[in-house]
């Protein structure tokens, strides 16, 4: 049934689709999230952007553990000219839906623009039609990432709030051996799991800068953020081959740290130096 659904999607193929619902994969990769997580951490916060981080981390790792529970595999496996792309690893749940309706419904919680609900679902939407245009997802993987997603949403509204009160009345040494042993359990479980260290990093450089930190959040500094985090990608990723998994623990707590510690000494120096013009 599901197979057949699939192909009746695929009866709409065309080249202008098909190259459209490509270029939506690129919302369920490793780099639209280094864009999208410091620009939300330098434009919004640091505390809003480490809640996006930590829910993104969460979702990972559910989709990963779910996926090797259930063991099934993708469209593409039982019937080839399904693929329009081929990707890695089983196919329930889709996390490509996960996120998309988890981003969606951070999106209606949190922004106050007048079209939100007309961005988020036309985002949700699309991303999760795109994994069964594909031919990467059944139908029933689309249906359990948005199980999964409303989950996670929830999780980030209701739990985290109660969670971040009890941290704030520990002193500030253990929050940060918190910060650095919490995220070191998955990758030792998975030494490739390179998010977890990557917060490690932007966790430690925190703690160093903590009597630093601006408050001066706009739209601007976001996107000097997300430049900041492509320009260390760049230069920091390529030694991930490096022997690993030794590698992938420095480059990646290296990169972590290295990006909010450096956008923030530029962007405090930027701040002194506006100041200080306004004075004279």
């Amino acid at each position: 049934m599901q197979i057949e659904w699939l192909h009746t999607i695929q009866s709409i193929r065309s080249p202008v689709l098909d190259l459209f619902f490509r270029g939506l994969n690129f919302f369920d990769t490793e780099s639209f999230y280094i864009l999208l997580i410091p620009a939300i951490w330098f434009s919004r916060g640091w505390r809003v952007g480490l809640r996006l981080f930590m829910l993104i981390l969460l979702s990972l790792l559910a989709v990963q553990e779910l996926k090797q529970f259930f063991s099934v595999l993708r469209p593409f496996h039982t019937h080839p000219p399904l693929a329009l792309i081929h990707v890695s690893g089983f196919s329930f749940p889709s996390g490509g839906a996960t996120n998309s309706l988890l981003l969606a419904l951070l999106f209606l919680t949190y922004s106050k623009m007048r079209y939100k609900w007309c961005i988020a679902i036309t985002y949700c939407i699309f991303i999760s039609f795109s994994r069964l245009y594909l031919g990467v997802h059944y139908p029933i993987d689309i249906l359990g990432g948005w199980v999964l997603g409303a989950l996670l949403w929830s999780i980030g509204v209701y739990l985290f709030p109660l969670i971040e009160r009890q941290l704030q009345r520990l002193p500030i040494l253990a929050l940060w051996c918190i910060s650095q042993i919490i995220p070191l359990i998955p990758f030792l479980c998975r030494p490739r799991t390179l998010p977890w260290i990557i917060c490690m990093g932007m966790m430690c450089a925190l703690f160093v800068i903590k009597n630093t930190i601006t408050t001066h959040h706009t739209p601007l500094r976001g996107f000097f953020g997300t430049c900041l985090a492509i320009v260390l990608y760049c230069i920091f990723f390529p030694f991930v081959s490096l022997y690993p998994p030794f590698s992938h623990f420095l480059v990646a707590f290296a990169f972590g740290f290295a990006l909010v510690y450096c956008e923030t000494q530029i962007f405090s120096y930027y701040i002194k130096k506006s100041s200080s013009r306004l004075h004279r």
